[in-house]
Parts: structure tokens; C-alpha cells; sequence
């Protein structure tokens, strides 16, 4: 199965490690090796095998890019494609049946820069975006170099990348992605998505009201000068089961241009897996023949990361001054609540854990690979925009009564902040743009890719582990939901008495 697939992966990930890594921390990778394939209990006891993996890597540039290079390979080896690996049916199927569809916009270029709030809330103007910014990195919900980053997008620096490049954004209709953000702007937009007449009406609708052009994959015939109901009904392609198709077709594509592999599909669970395996296929694929190209993600802030020592700092002094009522959760829950977020054993490298076990495995695996080959293409030369984005309230997310009332909640634990999904699609728009335009960077280390222009929430300078608060902020919510007036401290008492009851000293048990 999936789960067994992971940790074998994972496992050969670690031990790829050991000869670049000194004998005592070789050790302690092959053994973290040999955990992973006993681990008995993987779907809860997962978290603990990726925080000690990325501390591996964290040691040793070298060590880092030889586990990069083992997790993918093994992946490529170990995933099927029909009766071939995946590896495999890559490297023999050729040619494509796509046609070729276009939608060159009419609508015309905001004057102004814009960040939109949410609702009918949109700030305006430059200056004000980045005054905006600049409150979010004293609050501590974004990183300190965010704001930097987006003002010479915002001054019109990024004209160059815009005509320069297309974007192939793989899931166009993803809440994530930059699709629509782009079009605005007056880009050219490579979209990819399954063949659904509703999803391609409403892409190919964006397009025609948009200053920018839409490119797209046509699964049959279409007339000359068809209008959006016609190409809609023939538009559409499935990245799980074309990929070496999909590949043919983007090589293809926009001579004159450099392609922006974007990488933003999203599906639950197992094949959530499947489908960045798919796109990853697709990416390397279309670099290795077009090495202009540039690759780009947005990374999970509920993973592990590399984090500036400064953004240590704040989290650690959070963890110090807990007020009575944190400190009185910590007391009953036991070890399992409000736990630090410090993570790896280098203090001159600190790393953060916002893992949330919820999410599952899966989960963590599918944006993992994407990291491995995000600093294995960085490493090697390549462009690669790959930003920390920041937990949004999508609808996928809200309709999850737990996750809908943690993200209600999370205002209990600053400095957490939840994005409307309008907001994070412009700012980490802005900051793909802020990367193609600075181009390729040297790094210290691979794990430094993610470190700068990071919108985490708060979850690198809050005082706790994310899973360590994710069952108290969701009770306190109900609590306070069920009492308007209820005082932040009652409902912290009333997640004492669940606890108390639920798990008694030995904490609560999952929810």
C-alpha cells in the first residue's frame, strides 16, 4: 500500500545519508532508517520520523541533496504506472493527441497595486500594501524579508518576468493557486485541469474578462473562433493518467517564452500522493529539455523547516512568558499539550516543527517530494520559487467542522493568523514574481530555500508545536461559541475540565 510505499521511500531517504555524514550522526541515520521500517504505528507516529529526517539533513549540505536524490529515485522505482514503474513509463512514451487552445483576454490592468482582505475589503496602493506587510512582520505572522521582496513587484519591476515567462499552473482551479492573480496582472497562463465542462467554463470566463491570455490542452476538434461554452466542452486533461503526454505537449508550447512549472493540484488522502507524483513527472520532464525553465511551489506551513535564528528568538520568548491559563493546560494535558515548536539539535540552525498529525502522512509525503526536488533543481542551478504560504480558509478547509472551528480558534494562540484565500493568492503571487525577477541564488544550504519570504501564520514564532494546540484551541472555540460572554480564561478552564475528564493526567485523547 501508500503507507508502506512512504516509509520505504523515507527509509532510503535517511539511509543515503550515512557515508556524507560524520560516524556518529551516520549512525544515527541508519538508524532512524531502521525505525521507519519497524514503525508499527505510522499513521500517529510519523511526525517524529520527518522531524529527525529533516535534523539529518540539516547537518550536512552534501547529506541533504544525497537523501534528495534517494527519496526520488526510490519514488520513481517504487510508484506504478500500469504494469511499468513510473520511472519507467516516462522514460519510453512519446508523442501526444492535444490540441492546442487560446483565450486571449480583453479586460483591462488594475492602475494600482492591490492586496484584497477578504469580503469587500481590498487595500490599494503601493505604499499601503507594504504598510501592510510591515505589520504583519511586527506581529510576526510573516517573515521579515516579505516585505522587501514584494516592493519591487509592486514598483513595476516585474514587467520583465511577466512577458518574459509563461505559467503553466498544473490544477488551475486549485483555491491556491496563482491562476487568477496572474491573468489580472496580463500574464500568459499555461492551465491545466481535468476535463470538466463547469471548471473550464469558469477558467476560460476568468480569461476572457482578464488582460492576460489562456493557453490550454484540447481533447478534440473545436471551430475556428469557438466561444467559451464549445472549448469548454472539449478543454481539460488528467495529470494522473497523461503525464508523459502532458510533458510532450508543454515542450511544446511557447517558443518564444520560458515556462514556470507550477505545481498546485490538490486531491485527498492517498491520492494526493499520486497527484504530485504526477506533476513532479511532468516538471522534471518538461526541465530536462527545457532547462530555462523554472520550477514552483508553495510548501505547507505545517511542515518542518529551517528557520532564521531571530524567528528562534520570538518563538522561544513566547514559550517563556506563558500566561497562567497556557501554563495551566500544560499541567493537566501532560506532555502532549502546548508543547515548543524547537525542533533539530543544532542551536547555530534552528528548525521549526509545525507539523499537524491530523493532516496524515500523505499529506507530509506529497509536499516532501516536492521539497526534494525543489533543492535538488535549486542546487544544481535551476530557478525555483518554492514560499512558505500561508493556512487559508479555503473551502475544502472550512467544511471540516474540526479544522473550520481550529482556524475560528487559532486567534487564541498568538501570533496565529488565518488568511482569507483572496489574500494569499495575491501576496504569494507578488512573491513568485519577487523570485523570477531576483533569479537564481547561492545557498549555504538546500534547506535554505525555504527559510526566506516565508508566510507561516505565526507558526515559526508562536510559542507551541501546531498539533500540540490543535485539540485546546478547537475546545476553547466551542466554548466560547456555546457562551459569547465566556472570558478567554473560562475557556481555557473549560478545556481543563475536558481534559481532566477525557484524559485525565495523562492528557486528552484524539479528537
Amino acid at each position: 500500500g501508500t503507507g508502506d510505499a512512504v516509509r520505504k521511500v523515507l527509509a532510503a531517504a535517511d539511509r543515503a545519508m550515512v557515508p556524507l555524514l560524520p560516524l556518529e550522526d551516520a549512525r544515527a541515520a541508519e538508524a532512524a532508517a531502521r525505525e521507519i521500517e519497524a514503525e508499527q504505528e505510522w499513521r500517529w507516529r510519523y511526525d517524529r520520523h520527518v522531524v529527525r529526517h529533516v535534523d539529518l539533513a540539516a547537518r550536512s549540505p552534501e547529506a541533504c541533496l544525497a537523501a534528495c536524490r534517494a527519496g526520488l529515485d526510490s519514488i520513481y522505482a517504487s510508484f506504478r504506472f500500469g504494469e511499468v514503474s513510473l520511472g519507467e513509463h516516462m522514460r519510453t512514451s512519446e508523442g501526444h493527441s492535444f490540441g492546442t487552445g487560446h483565450v486571449q483576454g480583453r479586460g483591462r490592468r488594475g492602475r494600482a497595486p492591490a492586496l484584497p482582505l477578504g469580503g469587500t475589503e481590498t487595500i490599494q496602493g503601493a505604499d499601503e500594501v507594504l504598510a501592510q506587510l510591515h505589520a504583519w512582520v511586527q506581529a510576526g505572522v510573516v517573515g521579515e524579508d516579505v516585505p522587501g521582496a514584494v516592493r519591487g513587484v509592486l514598483a513595476g519591476g516585474a514587467e520583465a518576468v511577466l512577458s518574459g515567462f509563461a505559467f503553466v499552473v498544473m490544477g488551475a482551479g486549485a483555491a491556491m493557486g496563482p491562476l487568477e492573480t496572474l491573468l489580472g496582472l496580463g500574464a500568459h497562463v499555461v492551465a491545466l485541469d481535468l476535463p470538466r465542462e463547469t471548471t473550464w467554463r469558469r477558467l476560460l470566463s476568468l480569461a476572457e474578462g482578464s488582460p492576460g491570455r489562456m493557453t490550454f490542452p484540447l481533447r478534440g476538434e473545436v471551430r475556428d473562433r469557438a466561444g467559451i461554452a464549445e472549448l469548454a466542452n472539449a478543454a481539460g486533461c488528467d495529470l494522473l493518467t497523461e503525464p508523459a503526454e502532458l510533458r510532450d505537449w508543454l515542450v511544446s508550447l511557447c517558443p518564444t517564452q520560458r515556462l514556470v512549472l507550477g505545481s498546485y493540484a490538490y486531491l485527498d488522502s492517498k491520492a494526493f500522493v499520486r497527484v504530485s507524483l504526477a506533476m513532479d513527472a511532468i516538471a522534471s520532464g518538461v526541465l530536462a529539455r527545457r532547462p530555462d525553465s523554472a520550477l514552483a511551489y508553495l510548501c505547507s506551513p505545517t511542515d518542518v523547516f529551517a528557520v532564521p535564528p531571530g524567528t528562534r528568538a520570538q518563538s522561544a520568548e513566547r514559550f517563556q512568558s506563558l500566561p497562567w491559563s497556557h501554563a495551566a493546560v500544560k499541567a493537566v494535558g501532560g506532555r502532549s499539550l502546548l508543547r515548543p515548536n524547537v525542533a533539530g539539535t543544532d542551536p547555530q540552525y534552528p528548525l521549526v516543527d509545525s507539523l499537524v498529525l491530523q493532516q496524515g502522512p500523505n499529506y507530509m509525503f506529497a509536499k516532501r517530494l516536492q521539497h526534494w526536488r525543489a533543492m535538488l533543481s535549486q542546487a544544481s542551478g535551476g530557478l525555483v520559487s518554492s514560499n512558505v504560504a500561508p493556512a487559508s480558509r479555503t473551502t475544502s478547509v472550512v467544511k471540516n467542522q474540526i479544522l473550520a472551528a481550529a482556524f475560528n480558534g487559532a486567534s487564541l494562540i498568538p501570533p496565529l493568523f488565518i488568511f482569507n484565500p483572496e489574500t494569499s493568492n495575491v501576496l504569494m503571487t507578488y512573491l513568485l514574481l519577487a523570485d523570477l525577477q531576483a533569479g537564481h541564488r547561492s545557498l549555504q544550504h538546500p534547506l535554505d530555500l525555504f527559510k526566506s519570504t516565508a508566510v507561516h501564520n505565526g507558526s515559526w514564532t508562536c510559542a507551541y508545536q501546531l498539533r500540540s494546540v490543535l485539540q485546546v484551541v478547537v475546545l476553547a472555540y466551542y466554548a466560547r461559541a456555546a457562551l459569547p460572554r465566556l472570558t478567554l480564561a473560562a475557556a481555557i478552564a473549560a478545556v481543563l475540565g475536558v481534559a481532566w475528564v477525557r484524559g485525565g493526567r495523562g492528557g486528552i485523547s484524539r479528537l
